[in-house]
């Protein structure tokens, strides 16, 4: 029998190129990925309890930065749905690969930037982790902020996390 996360990989690959192509996430590959995380979970050791626990804190959490402007809809589904795959006690481990990603990614769409537009965008990168947000308009206040797509982060994350879960 496959590894069950096995199954879930080339869904997450099309959900990650997606929204760095489009900045969206569209509901059928959130509902596909939620639907081959159940079937999978079927034979996994892991209660089912703790997978929705994993994505009731999730989903909550994201939610409340969706209602302040921080993530989109879609990026609040994907964590929800990463929050039943991984289950509710290696939430903890995937929030350091997420805060680990988050950082090295947005660095790097940082540099891209400057070196795309020749823009001065402060010393590595620093001012792309924290972008200042209208929250009545959830239009961005800076006109030289970096955004980047939150999909590939968390599955970037996700990706770290379940390699290192396996060596510790």
């Amino acid at each position: 029998m496959l590894y069950p996360m096995t199954l879930t990989w080339p869904l997450l690959f099309i959900i990650g190129v997606f929204d760095a192509r489009e900045q969206r996430i569209p509901n059928v590959w959130v509902l596909m990925l939620l639907s081959v995380a159940v079937l999978a979970s079927l034979g996994s050791p892991v209660d089912i309890s703790e997978r929705l626990y994993g994505f009731a804190l999730l989903f909550v959490l994201m939610l409340i930065l969706y209602l302040v402007g921080g993530v989109a809809a879609g990026d609040v589904k994907l964590a929800a749905v990463i929050g039943y795959i991984l289950g509710w006690e290696e939430l903890a481990s995937y929030s350091w690969t997420f805060a680990f990603s988050c950082l090295f990614i947005g660095v790097m769409y940082q540099l891209l930037k400057r070196l795309t537009t020749g823009v001065q965008c402060g010393y590595l990168g620093y001012q792309s982790i924290l972008v200042s947000v209208s929250f009545r308009s959830m239009k961005p206040i800076q006109t030289n902020a970096t955004y980047m797509p939150l999909a590939p982060v968390m599955i970037v994350a996700l990706a770290l996390n379940s390699y290192f879960s396996h060596f510790s």
